[in-house]
């Protein structure tokens, strides 16, 4: 979308470049630190920050990012000589009003880390990351390391768990509530059995250049870019997990997105709002489909008998999937390439849609915590009913 923002030609032994959209981020420098206190590792590795706000944004915000341009490029003139981590700074300062948002400033970033690479001939990493987040000390390392004994990978998610030390008791309960949410729908999903079922945590993904550049790159969402950036990639049986390493986002307030953290933070902390997640009965309806899937195979007649609610029956029709079963069919010659085919057709974005369905048609959203419960239960055999969130939290941050 746009021309060389950076002078200075990359390093030609670059393997890896981290970039991290900037907007308002008073506590930049402590997750510049966190990276440059990594341990030791293989390669070089750049870390690029884009700097942005729209061309109509007010004053003070632009104010704001034009002094953080100048400390930020003094900071990095004060540090010690490294060879192996270089900082580099963009500010992008007059984005198109209707585009200007977390995906476009991603983009750039990602897009600029493609160039790069491509001048040099080398199909690096690009590793995507936030301003408000810090890392695990061995996460360079463990990112690299992956990826060389991983070559046909073409992108991995990281492990994530939000900052919860020296939060308020509401901000923590929040923050509690919305990623035992993300981590319950995730579990869910494999529960129900659904082979792409990953995280797609923006600040805790990674792709190869040319993945990216063969994907089309980045989108431009102002939100739930990264849910739809990654969704191209987890059907690739390579897809891998980083979880020898941790991201650890905050748990803040953001009014720049309209859905995610920030949003989530937002609803429940000045909304007043207790997080609501999906149902038991909601996962069990949808499941019904992924478990017929070898009906669907060696049947004529479609799908009726095998599913648990015509509400599902009815979402199915709505997206024309009788003709989507039937095209897969024909262009399939065995089992193993009908089911990849099908799931690539009821992906993460079809589950998550067909949710947002049945919750319209009545079947409602219920406390994290009873989701949580009962799916630690499916999963385990253990019965945790009586769990107080955090501890529920810590159970399913110990599963990968």
């Amino acid at each position: 979308m746009y021309p060389a923002w950076l002078p200075t030609p990359p390093d030609p032994g670059l393997t890896a470049i981290v970039v991290i959209p900037s907007y308002m981020e008073k506590g930049l420098l402590t997750s510049l630190e966190s990276l440059q206190n990594c341990e030791s590792f293989e390669g070089k590795v750049e870390v690029l920050v884009v700097l942005n706000n729209a061309e109509n944004a007010d004053e003070s915000v632009k104010q704001f990012h034009r002094e953080q341009f100048q400390a930020l490029k003094a900071w990095w003139e004060t540090q010690p000589d490294n060879s192996a981590i270089q900082f580099e700074f963009i500010y992008a300062d007059q984005l198109p009003a209707k585009k200007a948002g977390v995906g476009l400033a991603r983009k750039i970033g990602l897009d600029e880390g493609a160039r790069r690479f491509a001048s040099i001939d080398q199909n690096g990493l690009l590793i995507c990351f936030d301003g408000d987040s810090i890392v695990a000390p061995n996460y360079l390392k463990e990112i690299l390391t992956f990826f060389q004994q991983h070559p046909k990978s073409p992108a991995a998610s990281i492990s994530y768990a939000h900052q919860l030390e020296g939060l308020e008791p509401k901000t923590k309960e929040a923050i509690i509530l919305y990623e035992l949410h993300l981590r319950t729908y995730l579990e869910a999903k494999r529960w129900m059995g659904h082979d792409h079922a990953f995280e797609t945590i923006g600040s805790a993904m990674v792709v190869r250049a040319e993945a990216y550049a063969l994907q089309g790159g980045m989108n431009v969402r102002k939100a739930g870019e990264d849910f739809y950036f990654l969704n191209k990639f987890t059907p690739h049986s390579h897809f891998g997990e980083i979880t020898a390493t941790t991201v650890y986002p905050s748990a803040r307030i953001s009014k720049r997105v309209p859905f995610g953290t920030g949003r989530a933070m937002q609803d429940m902390l000045e909304g007043g709002k207790k997080w609501m997640t999906y149902s038991a009965k909601a996962y069990q309806i949808i499941r019904s489909f992924f478990d017929a899937i070898d009906s669907f195979y060696k049947e004529e007649k479609i799908v009726e008998p095998f599913l648990v609610s015509p509400l599902l029956q009815s979402y199915l029709n709505s997206i024309g999937f009788e003709a989507a079963l039937q095209e897969i069919k024909s262009n399939t010659k065995d089992f193993d390439s009908f089911r990849k085919r099908l799931l690539r057709f009821f992906d993460a974005f079809q589950i998550m849609k067909c949710l947002h369905y049945l919750e319209a048609k009545g079947i409602e959203k219920v406390q994290v915590r009873e989701t949580a419960a009962w799916l630690w239960q499916e999963r385990t055999g253990e019965e945790v009913a009586g769990e107080r969130e955090e501890e529920l939290l810590l159970r399913f941050r110990g599963l990968h």
